[in-house]
């Protein structure tokens, strides 16, 4: 269980980190093929290593984007992290 917890510590750390510049890149460039392009640029993978496509960006996106809130607080889940991250430590 214990490394289950760490991947998906992972896994969020990477869409937080990853989600400030798609924001930038959502004002700069017009189409989901091009942010993805520029991404690509850019040597930066999905979290599996993975090409970004036009398709798997906006779904990335998006699905990040309505947690379930219909909003985003980068600042709520950063605190999220961090809880998890201390629960993860003190064990």
């Amino acid at each position: 269980m214990h490394d289950i917890l760490l991947a998906v510590l992972d896994k969020e750390r990477f869409k937080h980190d990853l989600f400030p510049h798609l924001l930038s890149l959502n004002e700069s460039h017009g189409s989901w093929a091009l942010r993805a392009a520029a991404l690509n640029a850019e040597g930066i993978t999905t979290y599996h290593g993975k090409e970004w496509t036009r398709q798997n960006l906006e779904i990335f996106f998006k699905n990040y984007w309505n947690n379930g809130a219909h909003e985003y607080s980068w600042h709520h889940h950063a605190h999220l992290i961090n809880q998890l991250e201390a629960l993860l430590l003190a064990d």
